[in-house]
């Protein structure tokens, strides 16, 4: 079987994962966490991605849905429909993506703030490297 990578999905994942996406988070793998500390740690150094993050954030707070899957749904979806980091473009029209989130106006949002948490882990990785 081979499994496929997605950076999108991997960058969405993490990025629900700083703004505390903790649905299943005791039984995940080890791995999750560490990763959240990470970028913790990382966002501690940089006052533009924790701004990032912060945008990122309050989008997804208000976008939440009432059903843990569904509003986790959602957001795969979306990485599923855009191109590659940095840009996280949509790669269809953005009234054929199936998400709980609206379409037109509401994606874009999404989708900005998406590409700001991007430049936000080039900040993250700056500030770990001292640059």
């Amino acid at each position: 079987m081979l499994l496929e990578t997605s950076e999108p999905l991997f960058d969405l994942a993490a990025s629900l994962n700083v703004c505390d996406y903790d649905t299943d988070l005791e039984d995940s793998s080890p791995v999750r966490m560490e990763i959240r500390e990470e970028l913790n740690e990382a966002l501690a150094g940089s006052a533009p991605a924790r701004d990032s993050r912060d945008a990122l954030c309050t989008y997804v707070r208000q976008h939440r849905l009432a059903n843990s899957g569904q509003d986790l749904a959602q957001y795969v979806s979306l990485a599923l429909y855009v191109t590659q980091p940095p840009e996280l473009a949509p790669t269809v029209d953005e009234t054929e993506i199936a998400t709980g989130l609206d379409p037109g106006g509401e994606y874009s949002a999404a989708g900005a703030k998406l590409r700001r948490g991007r430049a936000s882990a080039r900040d993250l990785d700056q500030a770990q490297a001292g640059v």
